[in-house]
């Protein structure tokens, strides 16, 4: 089975039941999945068909993330695929590695002292390049912060970034659209990056 890029999660090999296996409780299903090399933790669910009832299922692979980890419930359904699909396509084009968190709390701990450590534990960004992004939101609070690899630091330096922030996260963020904010945010970064590499093509990593 072909994986398609754009999912989060995909099952790439998986078989039916034998009568066998149908009599026996509790079930033992197994199957190999597709999911971002660089991620950490992941949660899903998975629909299984028995004699024509569908029952979902909930699974967690705790080895894989989303690019997308919406913990504040921000964000809708289709805005957050709008979002992955934008960091798959600019990762696939450029290798550059972008996740969005939003969270209720930051529990005590400084914007920044927050958004490095979690930058740093999912080890966004390829290794070599160091072109990770990650932009954390915290509803609680009304805070957010942009964490950038050493890999881009001149490329999307702090003025660029400040002046997205005034431009598209401040006026969407102010009336509660997250995902618009996000959106526009990351278009303008994404179209920056692919244009970077295209006159550098050397600086893509495979």
């Amino acid at each position: 089975m072909t994986s398609d890029p754009d999912c989060i999660l995909t099952i790439t090999n998986s078989a039916p039941l034998d009568r066998n296996q149908m009599e026996k409780l509790p079930l033992e299903i197994f199957f190999e999945v597709f999911a971002p090399d660089w991620s950490r933790q992941y949660s899903a669910e998975i629909i299984i068909r028995l004699d024509d009832q569908e029952e979902k299922v909930a699974i967690e692979l705790d080895t894989q993330t989303k690019p997308v980890n919406d913990f504040s419930g921000i964000f809708s359904f289709s805005e957050t695929k709008k979002i992955t699909s934008l960091i798959k396509k600019l990762e696939r084009a450029t290798s550059a590695e972008i996740a969005v968190v939003t969270v209720e709390s930051l529990d005590g701990v400084s914007i920044e002292k927050y958004t490095n450590s979690l930058f740093n534990e999912w080890g966004i960004g390829k290794e070599n390049r160091h072109n990770g992004i990650l932009f954390l939101i915290s509803t609680s609070e009304n805070k957010y912060r942009m964490e950038v690899g050493r890999g881009l630091d001149d490329l999307l330096d702090a003025d660029f970034i400040n002046g997205l922030f005034k431009k598209f996260i401040i006026p969407n963020f102010k009336i509660r659209k997250f995902g618009a904010g996000i959106l526009k945010t990351l278009g303008a970064i994404s179209a920056r990056i692919i244009a970077d590499t295209r006159k550098n093509p050397a600086d893509k990593s495979s």
